[in-house]
Order: structure tokens, then C-alpha cells, then sequence
């Protein structure tokens, strides 16, 4: 049946994909947020600032307009041939007299004024109601002075005595018509100290104020015509746009005046939505200029930059969305592999050549899938050697079973043998036979895999001790133990097995032949030196032993011929059973010649196991 890993919230890659996608849409989210105020502030100072630069331009635009008609009631003003022609007109009733002066004025009026100014209209009227103007239309007539004096503009012009008069917009005075004017009027003496004056005004049409404004108003692709652009005197009368909202007006110049800077900007809310409001007021002429514009309307770039931003990251997010899932895919899919591999393990399937091949183009899950095809060869090798452990076990456990057959039979026939001796005065053989006893004994009691190094030594005692009898004077031995070592856990036939080896290969040397046992101990690790004086080991068991210590499938080999050391690497398997990888069994050659082998192990030993019973007790 195939196997199908289910998608689950703790699945790896769950896991992975929110983790990816939490971090990747905070980042952005964060980002885009900063990114939007940041954008959203630049684009209202910039919308602003368009609204200020409107503003500033209309009231430059028109201060040089207002200027201009000032700078020529100035000249006018200095020109004595124009005040001795207005002052000093020889008979002011007759009409001769009248049109000649009349000529000669606008000659010297349109040598000032140019030709660039002919829609101007210049007015000079005195205090006895004479009045003279050219320009758009002329005018030559007398005005009683109480009507004069009844003008607003007039008395202004008046009380300012010298100073410019700049009206608001009004009706034209002198036309016969409907024009609505604005102008610059001044007052100027005959002479100085002269009691006679006189007052010069240049008006031009109000359509010439409208157009100039126009003029200056900013086009930015239609955003101008949702502006609202207002003109005020210095005392608050809306100079433009004439017919406007005077409610509105008068909020607008609420707002500003109570602001005492010259210009700046300010926010107005009304019912239909808040308002930018900027302001520039000017020096020259007192006249205020406010532009203002709703705050929805300013905002349209921003609002549009918006609906793009969310488009383009929504788009964006899709992808990374998308990459971060195909990413987290990537990394588990080996992952998956593994584990469809785990669940699939038996006996069949452990050796790496029968494993399917898992495709990981990382580093750490390439390490991950050799790593695991190692342990499933340990675990090959764990098993084979937990048989073959088995399977000694069970020839030993015949082994055992076949020597114990009879013990009894053993015992007394040794023990005939031993009394016959005795009676025959042969003590020596009596001597032999009580050794041979208690070995034999050790040999058939012993059903436990471990003893102590005491007993065992003991064992190996009276062993050394037959073979003096067997080789009475050729044979010494010398055995130096610390004491505390004698309660340390061995497997047992450690140490006789090593001794009786001298015996089977180490013979072939000249008599006296001597073996030394040496144990030295620490807090943690006993070591067992065992040296003897024969022939040693061969070149090449002393190069391959470490190699057949560790390959268990030499084991055949080894029952096959013997002379390749199965004694010593049984010994070693032996002590790694009880000390694992703290045991030690290394074979050398003394320089001097003969045999070397060296045991040991931690003074505990890594795993229990039961210990037979003292070495010489029943």
C-alpha cells in the first residue's frame, strides 16, 4: 500500500511554509507601511507646497500689475508739464481752450504711459471738481465737489495725503456705462507747500485683474479647476472673485487673519470634507491671497499611488507566497523520502545497496541519508554479531553439558589416584592431583560468565604450579597484584588461556623459561601486563590482530586454523562484551625477546553481570 504523508499543521513543511510566509509578509508588510507614510507625507507637502507656490504667484502677479499703474501716478505726479497744464489752464469754461490743453495732456500722458498701457484709464481731477482722464475713454467735464467729496475712494485718497490708495473692485465713476474698475489713485500738491491739490487715478478694468490671475493660476492636469482662489483686502473685502459665497469668504478670512504670519498654510474642516488652505499675504499692497483645495482632491495622487502599491504587492505577495511554498516543498521532500524509507525498514532492506536513493540537493540532508545508510550497516553488523555471540554461547553451553556428562567419575578416579600416591609415599603426584582436583573443579563450576581477577589468578596459580611439577627446575614465575584489584570483575579465562599459550608456542627457547604478571590500578582503569621470555608472536599476527580483534567474519577462519590466534581475539571479544570500548588487549614482543600482552579496563565495568562463586569453595 503507498504510503501518503498527510498534510498536518506540525508537518515540517507547514511549519516551514507559515514560518517563511509570516516573516516574508511582516517584512513587506512593515516595509510597504513605512514605504506608504513615507510617500503619503512627501505627496501632501508636495500638494501643498503647489497650493502655496499658486498662491505666491497670483500675489506676485498681483503686485506687479498694481506697481506698474502706481509707478505711473508717480510719474505723472513729478511731470510739471502735466501739473502746469492742469493747475495753470487759462480759461477752464472755454471749450477752445479746454480741447487744446486736453491735446497737449494726453501727449504728455502717452509719452509716459507708452503703448503697452493703452487700456488704462488716467483720471486727474482738483478740489474746484475739474476732471480730465484719457486712456480707454476721455473725459473733460467739471463735477460739483460735494459729490466728489461723497466718493469712498476719494476721501481715502485723501485722508492718505500723498500715500497710494489702492481700491477694492467698483464701479467706474466717470463712464456712463456698467464697469466695474479697480485703481491707484494718489493726492500731490501744486508745489510744495501749496495749498492747491490735486488727485491722480489709474484704473484698469476688473477683467484685466481677473485675467491676470488666471494668468498665474498653475495648470497641473485639471487639479486647478477644483482649487477655490480668493483676494482680499487688508481690510477683508474679497477683491476676487466678485459674487463669491460670502459665508465661505468670511471663514476663509477668519482663519487667516487670526494667522499673524505674512504667509503659511492651515487646515479648514467644513461639512463637504476638510480643506488645505494656503496664504500669502503681501507687503506692497496689503492684499491677501488664499488658495485652497480639498483635502480628498489633494490627495488623489496619493490615493491612486495607494491603489497601485496594493495591487503591485498583492501581486508580489502571491509570488513570494507561492516561492516559499515550493521552497518548503523542496526541503521535505527528502525528508518524506526518509521517512517512507523508515517505515519500509525490515531485515531485507538494511544493507545500503538494497535502499532507494534519496534525491537531496542539501548538504545537511545529504549527511542525514548517509548517516542513516551507516547506522543500518551497524545494525547489519550488530546483528551478525549478536548471532554469532549466540551461537558461541550454545556451543559452549554443549561443551559444557558434554564435560559435566560424568563429573563425578572425574573426581574419583583423580581422588583414587591421589590416595594411591599417598600410600606409595609419592607426594608430589598427591600434590598434582589436589591442583588437578581444584582446577577441574573451577573448570565445571563455573556456569557464570564473570569472575574476579583474585579468583582467577588463583586459578592461574595452581595451573603454574603443575607445570613446575611437570618441568621441575626450568620453570619461574612471578606475580606482582594490588591488592584491590583482586575484587575487580573479568570474564573468566582471562588470564590461565594467556599463560597456557607460552606453554603451547613458547617452548622452543632454552631453559630457564620465566613469566611475569604485573596489575597496576588507579581510580578509574586496572591494566594486566603478562610477559614471558619464549619465542613471542609472530611479525604477522602482531600486524593483523587489531584487524581479526574487529572482523567477526574471520571468526571461520580462525576455527579452521587455530595457530592464528583465536585465543587472543576471544579474549578481546570477550572483554569488550564486559567493558565495551574501555577495554584494552594489545599483543607486542619485549625487546629482549618473548611475549607481551597488556589487558585492562575501567574499574567498573560497563555492563552487570553475575560473578561465580569463590575459587576453591563448593
Amino acid at each position: 500500500m503507498k504510503y501518503v504523508v498527510p498534510f498536518h499543521l506540525k508537518s515540517i513543511q507547514t511549519k516551514l511554509f507559515c514560518t517563511y510566509s509570516l516573516l516574508i509578509v511582516s517584512v513587506f508588510m512593515i516595509a510597504a507601511i513605512t514605504f506608504y507614510i513615507f510617500m503619503a507625507r512627501q505627496i501632501s507637502l508636495n500638494a501643498s507646497e503647489t497650493i502655496y507656490q499658486s498662491a505666491n504667484n497670483i500675489s506676485v502677479g498681483l503686485d506687479a500689475l498694481l506697481q506698474e499703474m502706481d509707478n505711473t501716478v508717480v510719474k505723472i505726479i513729478f511731470s510739471d508739464n502735466i501739473k502746469k497744464l492742469f493747475f495753470n489752464e487759462p480759461d477752464p469754461t472755454s471749450e477752445i481752450s479746454m480741447f487744446a490743453n486736453q491735446r497737449e495732456l494726453n501727449s504728455h500722458i502717452f509719452s509716459i504711459m507708452g503703448p503697452l498701457q493703452s487700456d488704462w484709464q488716467i483720471n486727474i481731477m482738483n478740489m474746484k471738481g475739474r476732471i480730465w482722464g484719457t486712456g480707454d475713454y476721455s473725459i473733460n467735464t467739471f463735477l460739483p465737489l460735494y459729490k466728489m467729496e461723497a466718493l469712498d475712494w476719494i476721501r481715502s485718497t485723501n485722508e492718505l495725503d500723498g500715500r497710494k490708495w489702492i481700491s477694492t473692485p467698483r464701479k467706474d465713476d466717470w463712464f456712463p456705462g456698467d464697469r466695474t474698475v479697480i485703481s491707484v489713485s494718489r493726492r500731490f500738491p501744486w508745489d510744495l507747500g501749496s495749498s492747491r491739490y490735486a488727485i491722480v487715478e489709474v484704473q484698469t478694468d476688473y477683467q484685466r485683474l481677473t485675467a491676470a490671475i488666471n494668468k498665474r493660476i498653475t495648470p497641473s492636469s485639471g487639479v486647478s479647476e477644483t482649487r477655490s482662489y480668493m483676494v482680499f483686502d487688508r481690510n477683508g473685502t474679497l477683491v476676487y472673485p466678485l459674487g463669491a459665497d460670502s459665508t465661505a469668504a468670511k471663514l476663509y478670512w477668519s482663519r487667516v487673519q487670526a494667522n499673524a504670519t505674512p504667509s503659511g498654510k492651515l487646515e479648514l474642516m467644513r461639512a463637504g470634507g476638510n480643506e488645505i488652505v494656503s496664504f500669502t499675504r503681501s507687503d506692497y499692497t496689503g492684499w491677501t491671497v488664499a488658495v485652497s483645495q480639498s483635502e480628498r482632491v489633494l490627495l488623489v495622487p496619493l490615493v491612486r499611488f495607494r491603489n497601485q502599491m496594493l495591487i503591485g504587492a498583492f501581486g508580489l505577495l502571491i509570488v513570494t507566497l507561492l516561492v516559499s511554498f515550493y521552497v518548503a516543498k523542496s526541503l521535505t521532500a527528502p525528508i518524506k523520502q526518509m521517512h517512507k524509507l523508515f517505515r519500509s525498514l525490515s531485515l531485507n532492506t538494511l544493507l545500503p545497496a538494497s535502499q532507494q536513493q534519496i534525491n537531496a540537493e542539501l548538504n545537511e540532508l545529504e549527511m542525514l541519508s548517509t548517516a542513516f545508510k551507516q547506522m543500518c550497516l551497524r545494525l547489519e553488523l550488530s546483528l551478525e554479531e549478536t548471532l554469532l555471540s549466540r551461537s558461541k554461547e550454545i556451543q559452549a553451553r554443549m561443551a559444557a553439558l558434554q564435560s559435566q556428562m560424568n563429573p563425578h567419575f572425574l573426581y574419583n578416579t583423580i581422588t583414587v589416584i591421589s590416595v594411591m600416591a599417598e600410600e606409595a609415599g609419592h607426594h608430589e603426584i598427591v600434590r598434582t592431583c589436589k591442583l588437578l582436583s581444584k582446577m577441574l573443579r573451577y573448570i565445571l563450576d563455573h556456569d557464570k560468565p564473570a569472575t574476579t581477577i583474585g579468583m582467577e589468578l588463583d586459578y592461574t596459580i595452581d595451573y603454574l604450579q603443575l607445570m613446575q611439577i611437570r618441568y621441575e627446575g626450568m620453570l619461574y614465575y612471578e606475580i606482582d597484584i594490588h591488592p584491590d584489584m583482586r575484587h575487580i570483575v573479568i570474564p573468566a579465562m582471562t588470564v590461565q588461556p594467556i599463560v597456557e599459550n607460552f606453554f603451547k608456542h613458547g617452548l622452543h627457547v632454552p631453559p630457564p623459561w620465566r613469566i611475569s604478571i604485573l596489575g597496576q590500578m588507579d581510580d578509574t582503569r586496572w591494566s594486566i601486563q603478562i610477559a614471558d621470555n619464549g619465542t613471542g608472536f609472530s611479525p604477522e599476527m602482531i600486524e593483523k590482530f587489531p584487524e581479526w580483534a574487529t572482523r567477526i567474519d574471520q571468526e571461520r577462519d580462525f576455527q579452521r586454523n587455530p595457530s592464528k590466534g583465536i585465543g587472543m581475539v576471544n579474549i578481546d571479544e570477550r572483554l569488550r562484551m564486559v567493558y565495551g570500548n574501555g577495554a584494552e588487549f594489545r599483543i607486542s614482543n619485549n625487546r629482549e625477546g618473548g611475549a607481551h600482552i597488556s589487558l585492562g579496563g575501567h574499574v567498573k565495568p560497563a555492563s552487570n553481570l553475575e560473578v561465580a562463586p569463590l575459587y576453591g569453595t563448593r
